[in-house]
């Protein structure tokens, strides 16, 4: 009897794991943005190579050839979980 309970506790326990997984990765954050979509922004910061960083939140997009405080239009051209590539136009 002691078998069965320890295997349907086992059991339960499993079930709530992949529960708890499969709503961790619904409410994981997703991307603000996506490949090709036109944004207007400020750099606020950039690096040691000269790269303009500009943040939606805590979202990073980086854009070469940018200055500190420079208002742009960028197309986003790559996008990973953390970050995205952006481009200057106009």
């Amino acid at each position: 009897m002691c078998a069965k309970l320890e295997r349907k506790r086992v059991k339960e326990k499993q079930g709530r794991l992949s529960f708890v997984d499969d709503l961790l990765y619904k409410l994981a954050p997703k991307p603000l943005v996506k490949e090709g979509d036109v944004l207007k922004v400020k750099v606020t910061e950039t690096t040691i190579d000269k790269v303009g960083v500009a943040r939606i939140g805590l979202f990073k997009i980086s854009i070469p050839n940018t200055n500190l405080g420079e208002e742009i239009k960028i197309r986003i051209k790559a996008v990973s979980e953390e970050e995205a590539l952006g481009e200057k136009i106009g």
